[in-house]
């Protein structure tokens, strides 16, 4: 069964998991519907850590360079505020921008075929990514 990791749009400091009700995964619609379930209460990431989604300042993008501006959309995973899992091993591809008020600009790179994932640091004095 897939599962899915909700990022409230509007407060990016809620989220709520969801489990799939049908087997075709978790999906915003099927949310709405009640198809797919809530399995965990909501949660706040700033009870888990300081640091928040979001892009603190101008940046490139990791692969392709393209400056990203500060305080623009965090979740770079498609349309929807959705990262999925599935039992086959696979999830969402896409990057998560995480920075703490002070601190370093991290980037959570998910590859979606192997559901790997890679924890990149933002050096601000040369401008380039680091593999953490």
């Amino acid at each position: 069964m897939a599962v899915a990791l909700r990022v409230d749009p509007a407060d990016l400091d809620r989220f709520r998991v969801y489990a799939d009700g049908d087997g075709d995964g978790v999906l915003d619609s099927d949310i709405q519907s009640g198809t797919d379930l809530l399995i965990d209460p909501e949660r706040r990431l700033s009870d888990y850590t300081t640091m928040g989604l979001r892009i603190a300042r101008d940046l490139p993008e990791p692969e392709t360079g393209v400056v990203l501006a500060a305080g623009s959309d965090p979740l770079r995973i498609g349309r929807s505020a959705l990262v999925s899992f599935s039992p086959l091993g696979s999830s969402t591809s896409g990057t998560l921008y995480l920075a703490g008020t002070t601190g370093p600009q991290m980037a959570v790179r998910l590859l979606g075929a192997t559901g790997r994932m890679r924890v990149l640091q933002f050096d601000a004095a040369s401008r380039q990514w680091r593999e953490d």
